[in-house]
């Protein structure tokens, strides 16, 4: 539309008098203050996604976190089949699936008292998710679901784990 209403009909050929380059720039460096509608889309849909990881209390998160399955005490949707979702709600965690290793990447976490970290599955220690980096203890523990706190425990500013194993660990698996 921002387009038609510079350049014209896409139809006809005319001449273009600004580029869009100069167009989109700020008016304080020279530009006319346009932008781009699909990045503007983009920034306030992830501004749900911001709201849903650190609005824990309201209502609207309530209500998502419990219409689509999702843990109550997690960070960002958890990625899931897009015909389960909203057609508004889908369009919100879209991207989310896309970028979530980028985020999670980028993400660092305070443990604080393990109440809200996955332990298996949240990047929280190290470079990846715990499940990752141990792939052999995590097939041999009971307990795959869970937050921090319920595999151990903090005393004095340390923490004490606890991990049930279906069976004792080898050697080889210690080195992993």
């Amino acid at each position: 539309m921002i387009a038609q209403f510079l350049w014209g009909s896409s139809n006809k050929k005319t001449i273009h008098w600004v580029r869009w380059e100069l167009a989109a720039r700020p008016k304080e460096i020279g530009g006319l203050g346009f932008f781009d509608l699909k990045v503007r889309n983009r920034s306030f849909l992830n501004k749900w996604i911001w709201r849903f990881s650190f609005e824990e209390d309201s209502l609207w998160r309530k209500v998502v976190t419990i219409k689509y399955g999702y843990d109550p005490k997690s960070l960002i949707p958890a990625q899931k089949n897009p015909r389960e979702l909203s057609w508004m709600w889908r369009n919100i965690v879209e991207p989310v699936n896309d970028l979530s290793d980028k985020f999670v990447k980028n993400l660092r976490v305070v443990l604080g008292d393990g109440t809200k970290i996955n332990f298996w599955k949240d990047l929280w220690v190290g470079s990846a998710p715990l499940k990752q980096s141990f792939p052999r203890i995590y097939a041999l523990a009971i307990k795959k679901e869970g937050k921090v706190v319920e595999f151990g425990r903090k005393t004095n500013a340390r923490w004490s784990w606890s991990i049930e194993l279906r069976r004792g660990v080898f050697n080889w698996e210690r080195n992993q």
